[in-house]
């Protein structure tokens, strides 16, 4: 299966050269380790999953040995189920004065992120992955990045529908003239 080239990519690489820790975060299948797989081809950032459970468990028992094991640059994948890692990232990054030595990914879990605040709080850069927007799907690109020019009404794309939107869901997020606050939250974005 080909990759589809995210619009977070360059985001994260700018992250990348400030923090000397990433975390991608987002939803189950949104994309995050392939995205991250993706970026360290050709690299020597090893890769190291906490589904593998003799893995994870010398990551909650044991930390240091784990970082002495697998000495960064690192990608670990689905860090929630480590939190005991999160201390010795923060000793590795004040020991340092390297960016970009680890990449996490993992959920939303609160718990997690708000383990993470604390401990990293100025280390680490937090990125939320989506699903594929429209232009990923197409692979339509821009020049210098996004796209986030506002047009007139009618020039472009933004006088008409996707064909991807469901029919009739601006009517159920307004109802009588009001807006529904359990439906919709930015109507500014409308």
């Amino acid at each position: 299966m080909n990759y589809i080239e995210r619009e977070a990519e360059r985001k994260f690489l700018k992250m990348n050269g400030f923090f000397k820790a990433v975390l991608v975060t987002g939803a189950r299948q949104v994309g995050k380790t392939t995205m991250l797989r993706h970026l360290s081809d050709g690299t020597d950032r090893k890769y190291v999953s906490m589904d593998d459970s003799r893995v994870r468990a010398l990551a909650q028992s044991d930390p240091v040995l784990f970082f002495q094991t697998y000495k960064p640059p690192i990608l670990i994948d689905e860090v929630q189920k480590a939190p005991e890692l999160f201390e010795q990232i923060k000793i590795i990054c004040d020991n340092t004065e390297e960016t970009g030595l680890i990449w996490l990914t993992g959920s939303q879990q609160f718990n997690m992120m708000k383990n993470i605040r604390e401990t990293l709080a100025g280390r680490i850069g937090i990125l939320n992955l989506y699903g594929f927007s429209l232009h990923e799907k197409h692979g339509i690109t821009f020049e210098n990045g996004l796209d986030l020019q506002r047009k007139p009404h009618g020039e472009g794309n933004h006088g008409r529908t996707y064909p991807g939107t469901a029919a009739g869901y601006l009517s159920r997020c307004w109802q009588n003239g009001k807006r529904n606050r359990r439906r919709i939250r930015h109507t500014d974005l409308l």
